[in-house]
């Protein structure tokens, strides 16, 4: 999820489907995103619904900023948007099965401790839910209800706490 800004309105954009197609949500209202190959670094092109975007894009540490059809974004970076990137480090909670979120039952900064609900999920008719195997804080929900996934997509990940000194 990021928060993205254009013309001081302030909304919530989040990837609800990576295949077949990309599919973002602003605000809760759906768009189909097919990438164009582009011409430079700092350019990109890509096809929204039935139109084709162009626009300028760079970014600092903390917001990413976008020109297109001559109005400015602003897309605030998360932390947690990069812990994705890695499934297989250490608390990284993945699906086992394909599914889709029913529920979340955590948010990020709650201590859990191993065996907490973490998700509850719906796979082939089944409800199926997601415990926390280990302790700790939870750094990121990936996911949200109403989201498909694929078997081995990581959708929270949990910092170890660390040892009382």
């Amino acid at each position: 999820m990021a928060d993205l800004t254009f013309a001081g309105r302030r909304s919530e954009a989040r990837i609800t489907r990576y295949q077949p197609e990309l599919v973002v949500s602003v605000d809760d209202r759906a768009y189909a995103v097919c990438p164009l190959p582009s011409d430079a670094p700092d350019r990109f092109h890509f096809a929204l619904e039935e139109d084709v975007v162009t626009g300028l894009c760079c970014e600092d540490d903390s917001t990413i900023y976008l020109h297109m059809d001559g109005r400015h974004f602003s897309i605030t970076k998360h932390s947690f948007l990069s812990a994705g990137l890695s499934s297989a480090s250490e608390g990284a909670v993945c699906a086992e099965l394909p599914g889709n979120v029913v529920s979340v039952h955590c948010a990020i900064g709650d201590t859990v401790t191993a065996g907490d609900l973490l998700l509850m999920t719906a796979s082939m008719k089944m409800e199926v839910p997601v415990l926390a195997d280990r302790g700790g804080e939870v750094e990121a929900i990936l996911v949200a209800p109403g989201q498909s996934f694929e078997r081995g997509t990581l959708l929270v990940r949990i910092r170890e706490a660390l040892p009382a000194l």
